[in-house]
């Protein structure tokens, strides 16, 4: 089991994820909040239950999203494109 953040936008109903995936629910929730507090139009924000593989980790220490690199992945050169 791992754990996707999902945010709520205003005047929406819907939950969005935006395709990060943690190994622990505490990760998620700290991420999401962290998000939350980034986005102006955000409703609320939570950690939901997924069955894919976790793809990013949260650094507690420095406030950080570090991406997981997998065996046989490259490491990418630049990691500018880590999703909000």
């Amino acid at each position: 089991m791992s754990w996707k953040p999902e945010m709520k936008v205003v005047n929406d109903e819907n939950w969005y994820p935006n395709g990060l995936v943690f190994e622990t629910k505490m990760e998620a929730e700290l991420y999401a909040k962290d998000l939350y507090s980034r986005w102006t139009s955000t409703a609320d924000h939570r950690a939901v239950e997924s069955d894919l593989e976790p793809n990013y980790r949260w650094n507690s220490e420095l406030n950080k999203l570090e991406r997981i690199i997998r065996d046989g992945e490259a490491k990418p050169e630049n990691d500018n494109n880590i999703p909000e």
